[in-house]
């Protein structure tokens, strides 16, 4: 329990330098010694709004730090203003999303990022979903953090890993490079970095004793590595054909 609580707390402590004031907050400009929470107000007979209030003595159990933007929407409870709820049956206001990453705690309402930016990348196409959590943890690409996307998945929106196009599938570098593809470390050292689908220099084989008549075996990039190639009954054949070829069977 202790872990858990230190670990919710670094969490918070984290997000709070990444978060945003919430558009309405920043709007309403509430005094020094007042806090601008953002409430859901269902009291009609209509659909929910949302609206800035200046509190003097926000709630004290709310998970600030969570959201990106602002912190929980919050609710009335039992004359008690609370961190929203969501879940299956539960749905987030509309600008909001259901923000499940405590989900060890419960699932609250943030608001969604208002720039609606779109992120480089294809969603996944995703064949598996859980069909008895049908809530969307994410509004738009802003919504997820680094560089995930907001996807479809199933019944409901999540924050996915986007596919990157590997453009060294159709494209053959000289002997002696390789492909740079998007799961290889861009680096290699102070100065030489490449970007995907750049021709990169293979490194030389240092200190190498070895000497190949079939020449060296490669490694997964296509490079020559100290070691010589296994030779196979199929490439045997291919190394004396054109000499078996000229001079005929005797």
């Amino acid at each position: 329990m202790v872990g858990t609580c230190l670990l919710i707390l670094i969490f918070a402590i984290i997000s709070i330098a990444f978060s945003l004031d919430d558009p309405l907050c920043v709007v309403k400009s509430c005094p020094q010694n007042t806090k601008c929470r953002v409430i859901q107000d269902c009291t009609q007979n209509k659909a929910c709004t949302l609206t800035a209030e200046c509190l003097e003595s926000p709630p004290k159990f709310s998970h600030v730090g969570v959201c990106r933007f602002g912190d929980p929407i919050l609710e009335m409870t039992n004359s008690t203003l609370d961190d929203t709820r969501c879940g299956p049956g539960l749905p987030c206001p509309s600008g909001t999303y259901c923000n499940t990453e405590l989900m060890d705690t419960y699932a609250t309402c943030c608001r969604s990022d208002p720039a609606q930016p779109v992120k480089p990348g294809n969603c996944p196409v995703v064949t598996d979903s859980d069909a008895g959590f049908c809530v969307d943890t994410c509004s738009n690409d802003g919504d997820c953090r680094h560089n995930d996307k907001c996807c479809q998945a199933g019944c409901s929106k999540r924050c996915l890993m986007p596919q990157v196009e590997d453009p060294c599938a159709k494209k053959t570098c000289i002997i002696g490079k390789y492909c740079q593809r998007p799961s290889m470390p861009r680096c290699q050292g102070p100065g030489q970095c490449w970007e995907i689908g750049d021709c990169v220099p293979c490194p030389l084989i240092r200190n190498c004793q070895l000497k190949c008549s079939q020449g060296f075996s490669t490694d997964t990039r296509g490079c020559p590595v100290c070691q010589c190639k296994v030779v196979t009954r199929e490439s045997l054949l291919v190394y004396i054909y054109p000499y078996y070829k000229h001079k005929g069977p005797h």
